[in-house]
């Protein structure tokens, strides 16, 4: 894990010319497929910066504090009566809020930038995040496509993986063995590059296999 002094060094400068500056980004939310979703997107995004993530208050005013962000990015569940959103508004300098809001809970208090439903594709999130800023999103290089497109049945056990199922869970499910879901998550695996699973729901993320928001499922 990164230190505040690390996280600080590595802030970019804000642009002073009047055009397109780097975005610094935090995000409240829980550590789980949604945030590590969040976190890819803004990382594919060479005008936006991660700048780190907390699921509690006072952690979340601290790196706040630290590092400045431009946009704080709000899992709606994580913050339900609202009290981190109230604080921000006495924040300096005050950081533009992206909500993604859940259905169960209320409507967020005035001053809230833009509210996207969950799920949410990552074009839509970096462009809200862009907009919540008054900018509009910077063209960038156009990102390379997973190196192969997975199959049908691979993308199912993907989007089961990132719902937080195991492979005898997946098995049930699709009515496959577990050896052949393991076997699809081998090719899976081996098509995008990856280590592990949480390694994988982050990369199809980035190459918009999955859209962001996406809701894990009690396994």
């Amino acid at each position: 894990m990164s230190s505040m002094s690390d996280i600080v060094a590595g802030v970019p400068q804000r642009a002073r010319d009047g055009g397109p500056r780097v975005l610094r980004v935090a995000y409240l939310g829980r550590p789980d497929v949604v945030a590590r979703g969040v976190e890819s997107i803004v990382a594919a995004d060479p005008w936006l910066q991660w700048v780190g993530r907390e699921q509690d208050e006072e952690p979340f005013h601290l790196l706040c504090s630290v590092t400045a962000p431009d946009v704080v990015v709000v899992e709606q569940a994580a913050d339900r009566e609202w009290r981190v959103l109230r604080a921000l508004r006495y924040s300096v300098p005050r950081p533009a809020v992206v909500v993604l809001a859940d259905p169960a809970v209320g409507p967020p208090p005035a001053g809230v930038a833009e509210v996207l439903a969950r799920p949410v594709e990552p074009e839509l999130l970096a462009a809200a995040i862009h907009a919540a800023c008054g900018q509009a999103p910077v063209p960038a290089p156009r990102r390379a496509p997973a190196p192969t497109l997975l199959t049908a049945p691979e993308l199912q056990v993907l989007s089961l993986v990132a719902d937080g199922h195991r492979t005898d869970s997946i098995a049930a499910l699709l009515g496959i063995s577990p050896n052949t879901v393991k076997k699809r998550a081998h090719r899976l695996f081996v098509k995008l590059k990856v280590r592990d699973r949480a390694h994988a729901v982050a990369k199809a993320y980035e190459y918009g296999l999955l859209p962001a928001g996406h809701t894990p499922c009690p396994s």
